[in-house]
């Protein structure tokens, strides 16, 4: 039986940042997660992206991940556009406000995550144990007991669940979650413009969710976030390429020319939940 101070379920880019913040804490922490890290992606840009914040760089560089990033696969945005389409209402945003040349980065979150990944790898206080799956917990007044997939068992003075919408930790804990459902779908996909974006994070609000354009790393792609009811996503995930490129082209105000749209996806419905006492 392994003892660790810290067990953090989840190895994504939540799980991962939270065990890489703990290294000036002295405490020993593992890491479970069933998938490996897919490392570098190359080729087309992936669907999954995140725009970054100046405040998120900070946080990379501070916990030694930043430096693991690939600068091919990153595009800062330098400007921000955001307005309204069913007014008048616009705003934008420059790096000329901030004393930096950018407001900040869009990455593919499997960039993020290896470079996550390399950094834990690196850090003597951290165990990834992987691939592995959560099969039981027990929680005592003192400790945790945990039983992963393979038959090993592992204590803990604390468990963190970073294990996403259907966390273990959060059924296993019998913490009691309230939260509210937006009935609405987020559609991604990867669109190829006729113009260069020039480094420009865009975004619209339509009358049934907003629609976010995110400049990738090739100067003529972006990612696509389109916020939408429930109903209406599953119309449009139902359209051909041609007529998406329209309804695509109307939602945005006709603001680019779209010269190729790659394959769609939809989040699962967009809820607010907080898990609040344990039962």
């Amino acid at each position: 039986m392994q003892t660790f101070d810290v067990v953090i379920v989840g190895g994504g880019i939540v799980g991962l940042t939270q065990a890489l913040a703990l290294k000036n804490s002295g405490l020993s922490v593992a890491v479970v997660d069933g998938l490996l890290s897919k490392g570098m992606p190359n080729g087309a840009p992936l669907l999954r992206v995140s725009a970054l914040t100046l405040a998120s760089q900070t946080v990379l560089q501070n916990i030694g991940a930043w430096q693991h990033l690939d600068p091919a696969r990153m595009s800062r945005y330098e400007n921000m556009s955001v307005w309204d389409q069913d007014s008048f209402a616009n705003i934008k945003f420059t790096s000329n406000q901030v004393p930096n040349s950018e407001l900040g980065y869009v990455l593919e979150n499997q960039v993020i995550r290896h470079a996550l990944w390399l950094q834990a790898e690196q850090s003597d206080f951290i165990q990834l144990l992987v691939p592995k799956k959560i099969q039981n917990i027990v929680f005592g007044q003192q400790e945790c007991f945990i039983s992963l997939d393979d038959a090993s068992h592992l204590t803990a003075r604390l468990v963190i669940g970073a294990d996403g919408a259907n966390s273990i930790v959060k059924k296993q804990a019998n913490l009691v979650e309230t939260f509210w459902d937006y009935e609405q779908q987020a559609i991604v996909a990867t669109i190829k413009t006729k113009l260069a974006h020039q480094h420009i994070a865009r975004q619209v609000f339509t009358s049934h969710g907003p629609l976010a354009f995110l400049p990738l790393w090739d100067d003529y792609h972006c990612s696509i976030v389109w916020s939408q009811d429930v109903d209406k996503a599953e119309q449009l995930m139902a359209l051909s390429k041609s007529e998406f490129e329209k309804e695509l082209t109307v939602a945005f105000d006709a603001k680019a020319r779209f010269m190729r749209i790659s394959q769609r996806q939809t989040s699962l419905s967009l809820k607010n939940a907080v898990c609040a006492t344990m039962a």
